[in-house]
């Protein structure tokens, strides 16, 4: 893992690349639409550097300044065209001149860790948490690309980190030692644990960062744990169970009563389980156990 496009939106354009020229009047020979061309990457390099290390995209929408001075300096040919397909262009040109003029650089790690499973940035870009083989998640810095923090208390390796969809001083971890972990930054304090007994494939964070979705085994639970740490409110309810290995969950992005599951393929499951209604309230699965038990005695 590396905070390189980050470090990279920060550093200013090569000084091989052509200076900025006034582009002023029209583009009609050769020497001024290079020229032009120049000072599109300068506006656009500047644009996407905005809207890619804002945490308010919408802040650096089309009105932005910047856009508008690519826009304005495009030839009249150019500026004659639908301005949706304008928009996109001028999208596509400024990833073109991120990607092909920035450089790229590692993190330094110390210790340097044996290797690096998943990563995550913080909602407000500042930070991208790792997980690594040596049992650890490592925090690091997005502007300087150095080490933060270092978050240990995993007895195996974490396979997953999830940062709050809302608030970049909490984060969760899942590990192979069966295991999920909230962190408090930048104090990089374990504040809750959840034993599952089999390893943490998955997590997910729901978009108002209330409850978090836990791929474990088979099954699929859901943990409210800003609930009081003993109450039945905290317990991880199981909504899902199934025939094959959970490997990832996801909920909609915007909060839309949706929650997205992948598993692995077993090639000899002929049939999936058919469609059954998943609930976070286990009220009604304990009832159903009582009287189970009941008719049994």
């Amino acid at each position: 893992v590396c905070g390189t496009s980050s470090m990279a939106m920060e550093s200013p354009p090569s000084s091989s690349r052509r200076p900025p020229p006034s582009c002023s009047g029209t583009s009609s020979s050769h020497s001024h639409s290079t020229r032009l061309g120049s000072q599109e990457d300068l506006a656009l390099s500047g644009l996407l550097r905005l809207r890619e290390t804002s945490n308010r995209r919408s802040s650096y929408g089309y009105g932005h300044p910047l856009l508008r001075q690519a826009c304005g300096s495009a030839s009249s040919a150019a500026s004659s065209a639908p301005s949706s397909l304008l928009r996109k262009s001028i999208e596509h040109a400024a990833e073109a001149i991120m990607v092909g003029s920035q450089p790229a650089a590692y993190c330094p790690f110390s210790p340097e860790p044996r290797s690096t499973i998943a990563a995550d940035f913080s909602p407000d870009g500042k930070w991208v948490a790792s997980t690594h083989g040596d049992h650890t998640v490592k925090i690091t810095c997005c502007h300087t690309g150095k080490g933060v923090t270092v978050l240990q208390g995993h007895r195996r390796t974490p396979w997953v980190v999830r940062f709050h969809p809302k608030d970049s001083t909490t984060l969760a971890s899942g590990s192979l030692d069966q295991e999920v972990r909230l962190w408090n930054l930048p104090s990089g304090t374990c504040t809750a644990t959840l034993p599952l007994g089999r390893p943490i494939a998955s997590l997910a964070f729901h978009a108002q960062g209330k409850v978090l979705a836990v791929a474990s085994g088979h099954k699929l639970f859901i943990w409210r744990y800003e609930e009081p740490a003993g109450s039945d409110a905290a317990k991880p309810v199981i909504v899902l169970k199934t025939r094959r290995s959970l490997r990832a969950v996801q909920f909609h992005p915007h909060g839309a009563p949706l929650l997205l599951t992948a598993e692995v393929n077993d090639p000899d499951v002929q049939r999936d389980m058919p469609w059954t209604p998943a609930t976070t309230n286990a009220a009604p699965a304990a009832a159903a156990a009582a009287a189970a038990a009941a008719a049994a005695a």
